[in-house]
């Protein structure tokens, strides 16, 4: 099994849950109020923030410097705060710049989801009218970042520790997205 297909499967539990808490399902179903999706993107600011910051005491290191891409995502979201955000985790980690990698595949490909939430949130009366800096389904750049972490994760090797490591450290971050998503608006 190659290295995504196995981080697929070895988070798909804590992914799932990490959904199931982040209201993003009233976006889709076009039911979310204007207090509950400023909630959401307030967690979804902690959350990323708190993720990048993790990544970037990790650097400089080969891969991640490829892989990390500006802007970052949590600007997009400090964007439809209007600056207003809450304070970030400064006591989330990575153990190493290999574990670093997993919270990028989780930050990463949660850019596909958010595209696909954008498409969902301009059906949404109670938020229409507003410029979707974070689900925005105008920047196709978005998806290229996922392709060259795709393609930079399958041509790298990496050892059996290793792309444990990596499953760690994206578990790591799906779970302060969930715990994030738990305790709704406070602070980690």
């Amino acid at each position: 099994m190659d290295l995504l297909s196995h981080l697929r499967q070895a988070t798909k539990d804590l992914h799932e849950a990490t959904e199931e808490y982040s209201n993003a399902s009233k976006i889709i179903d076009y039911s979310i109020e204007q207090k509950e999706y400023i909630s959401l993107l307030q967690e979804n600011y902690i959350a990323y923030k708190s993720i990048e910051c993790a990544i970037a005491e990790k650097r400089p290191h080969t891969l991640l410097d490829k892989l990390m891409h500006t802007p970052e995502i949590s600007s997009w979201i400090s964007k439809d705060l209007n600056g207003d955000v809450p304070q970030a985790s400064n006591t989330f980690r990575f153990n190493s710049a290999i574990e670093a990698l997993g919270g990028i595949y989780v930050i990463t490909g949660s850019l596909l989801g958010g595209a696909l939430l954008g498409k969902h949130l301009l059906e949404c009366k109670n938020i229409q009218g507003k410029e979707h800096n974070f689900y925005s389904i105008k920047d196709r750049s978005r998806i290229g970042r996922w392709q060259n972490f795709k393609k930079e994760m399958s041509s790298s090797s990496f050892t059996p520790s290793e792309e444990e490591s990596i499953i760690q450290g994206a578990n790591k971050a799906f779970q302060l997205f969930l715990d994030v998503f738990k305790t709704k608006n406070l602070t980690v």
